[in-house]
């Protein structure tokens, strides 16, 4: 451990700022869900920094979610974020699907097959 490393808050203070307009003590955890993965932590960050793999390794998403127009934001040298719009059809598949087959896709069981069909 580096006993001269700074405080995280001001490590990552642009984290902190983008957080402080929520309030967690205010918030209702209805379910929490964690994996434990064996592997080196860079190896699992690395698969959820980037959306541009969805369309061969998740194309059971395409159908709500917008990857193709994901915004990468770099906040110096360790501190990144990645917006993906959420029950939008994929740019490149926004032919394929209606509105109502993204809504379903992506909120219900099995819509994704209904989708498909």
């Amino acid at each position: 451990m580096d006993l001269e490393a700074p405080p995280f808050e001001e490590y990552a203070s642009v984290l902190t700022e983008h957080f402080q307009r929520w309030t967690p003590e205010d918030r209702y955890v209805s379910l929490h869900v964690e994996k434990k993965i064996a592997c080196n932590w860079k190896i699992a960050m690395e698969a959820f920094i980037e959306s541009y793999h969805a369309i061969q390794t998740h194309p059971q998403i395409l159908s709500f979610t917008g990857g193709d127009n994901s915004q990468y934001d770099v906040f110096g040298d360790h501190l990144s974020r990645t917006i993906t719009a959420q029950g939008i059809p994929n740019p490149g598949q926004a032919d394929r699907y209606s509105v109502q087959e993204s809504v379903e896709a992506m909120t219900g069981p099995g819509g994704f097959e209904r989708a498909q069909n």
